[in-house]
């Protein structure tokens, strides 16, 4: 029983043995079969160290129970950290050097070539070139004295000015340059500058129908070359107005006419009725300006009284048209009286009209404004200018000017509104310095710079580059506000003209071509058709012929 029992017992043994070496197989396979893709903890852990020269290694483990699987990669070589060194070997002019410096982290010695520094060629005697052939040049290393031949370029003229012949307005001038090595010349032409005209005298008068004869004169130092010019026949200028050649009366009819205004010529001769005291007649009323203009304003109120003083007669929007009220009265002496004119305009106190006389000018004067124009002022042609003083030292001149000082010694002022950088401006300038030499006494030119930007600085510099001589300031400088806003033109240049009495005559937008043509009819004696006196248009009451008897 006892054998029985041990066989018993060791059988036993070996299926526990068999039994639990099954269980840890299939636990084993289970642990493995777990997971399909490893997962590692991020962790790097350094197995072997890099060196300057080798590379290092690092792993990370998977973080499944029982896996323990690895991930490698190499850590960089951390390459050497040399220090500055030392030469060892200098280097010359064609052969490099050695320099040998010590790696900081390993000690290991390290040797690097360096570059040639390369010869430093200076000029070694004269080159054999000339101002117009090439030749060679001989240099030598300033440090290694090795020498060498290169070509030379021509050296070139080295001139210095000689003989100077001035131009004249006639004849080209010339200068005449030497070289200074080998003595050739050269010729440069200086252009002539032709004649500066400006007329002098008056021989004979120009008339309506015929011509006549100036006599210019050439401006430019030591020319005065003198010249008889034939100049056009005048034309006829006629009035805007009939003249009353013969007064109408109660026994004959009269006559009226235009004239001209230079001489004593008529065109359009009409017959003016005869006089009935009881038919009416038709009077006509002009408003005029002392240039003989019509004021063209149908603001402006114009009222008629008889003798008693009573009102007969008045404009207004309707009936007052191109400056002219007419009215239908019975042939009597009226006194008249014109209100609402335009700012800057004046008229006398009234005016006396009488039978013999229908067509009464009503002469209206003007003068500059006072004080700055209101915001958003538009001026036109027939507007007064307002008033403006430019002090000394905002002018290129040094002078000051001020517009109604101005107007009582000169015929005219032209303003010129303009820029540094405008094109057209700079391409007008020369013509106006012309004409501004020649007529500086007889009127007045001001060019004013509108780009708030430029100083007076800048002006002098540009009226000394391009030799313009008329005074120049800045907008900002005239002591009226936005003087280039009031004109309402948004481009430069542009031209005004202002006569005498204050009143805008002309807006020239653009380029000017011509400014001789522009200030001509201003200049001329003939553009105050009426003496400037307002009362000289009043009328001598004539007593009235006695009522004829029917």
């Amino acid at each position: 029983m006892r054998g029985k029992t041990r066989n018993l017992l060791l059988i036993g043994s070996v299926m526990g043995v068999f039994v639990c070496a099954c269980l840890l197989g299939a636990c084993g396979e289970s642990a493995q079969s777990a997971h399909t893709e490893h997962s590692y903890d991020g962790v790097w852990i350094v197995e072997t160290e890099a060196t300057c020269e080798e590379d290092g290694l690092r792993y990370q483990t998977c973080v499944y129970p029982g896996c323990g699987e690895r991930k490698t990669e190499p850590i960089p070589a951390l390459g050497h950290d040399p220090d500055a060194g030392t030469i060892t070997v200098r280097a010359t002019c064609t052969e490099g050097g050695v320099r040998t410096r010590t790696c900081n982290r390993c000690h290991k010695t390290i040797t690097e070539p360096t570059d040639p520094i390369g010869h430093d060629w200076i000029p070694d005697g004269e080159s054999t070139a000339t101002c117009t052939e090439p030749g060679t040049q001989e240099q030598i290393c300033s440090v290694c004295h090795e020498t060498r031949s290169v070509d030379a370029e021509p050296l070139g003229h080295d001139w210095r000015d000689g003989e100077i012949v001035p131009a004249t307005c006639t004849e080209n001038g010339k200068v005449i340059r030497i070289c200074n090595r080998c003595s050739e010349e050269e010729t440069e032409v200086i252009p002539k500058y032709n004649h500066l005209w400006k007329r002098t005298k008056v021989i004979t008068e120009a008339t309506c129908d015929a011509g006549g004869v100036e006599e210019w004169v050439c401006q430019r130092t030591g020319c005065m070359e003198r010249e008889e010019v034939q100049t056009e026949k005048l034309g006829h200028r006629w009035q805007n107005f009939y003249t009353v050649d013969r007064r109408p009366s109660f026994e004959e009819a009269g006559e009226k006419s235009y004239h001209c205004t230079r001489c004593d010529a008529k065109n359009g001769t009409t017959e003016i009725p005869k006089l009935d005291v009881n038919t009416p007649i038709e009077y006509e009323f002009r408003t005029l300006r002392n240039n003989g203009e019509y004021l063209f304003d149908s603001a402006i109120t114009i009222t008629v009284f008889d003798e008693t003083g009573a009102e007969v007669a008045k404009s207004n929007g309707s009936t007052l048209s191109n400056g002219i009220f007419r009215a239908s009265l019975l042939p009597k002496s009226y006194t008249v009286r014109v209100t609402n004119l335009p700012e800057g305009y004046s008229a006398e106190t009234s005016y006396e009209v009488t039978p013999f006389d229908p067509y009464c000018n009503l002469w209206l004067s003007a003068s500059p404004l006072q004080g700055n124009p209101a915001a958003g002022t538009l001026y036109k042609v027939g507007s007064v200018m307002h008033d403006f003083t430019i002090p000394a030292s905002a002018t290129t001149t040094g002078e000051a000017y001020t517009l109604s000082d101005l107007l009582k010694t000169k015929k005219m002022v032209l303003l010129n509104f303009w820029a540094t950088y405008c094109g057209p401006c700079q391409a007008e300038f020369p013509i106006l310095e012309q004409v501004y030499g020649l007529y500086k006494d007889e009127f007045a030119v001001l060019a004013i710079d509108t780009d708030p930007g430029e100083t007076l600085s800048d002006i002098r510099e540009y009226a000394a580059e391009n030799r313009l001589t008329f005074p120049m300031m800045r907008e900002l400088d005239l002591g009226l506000s936005e003087l280039f806003s009031a004109f309402s033109h948004g481009s430069i240049p542009f031209t005004v003209i202002v006569d005498r009495e204050g009143v805008i005559c002309t807006i020239k937008v653009g380029t000017t071509s011509s400014f001789e043509e522009l200030v001509r009819p201003y200049l001329s004696d003939g553009y105050w058709q009426h003496g400037g006196n307002v009362a000289e248009s009043a009328r001598a009451l004539e007593a009235l012929p006695a009522k004829k008897e029917d």
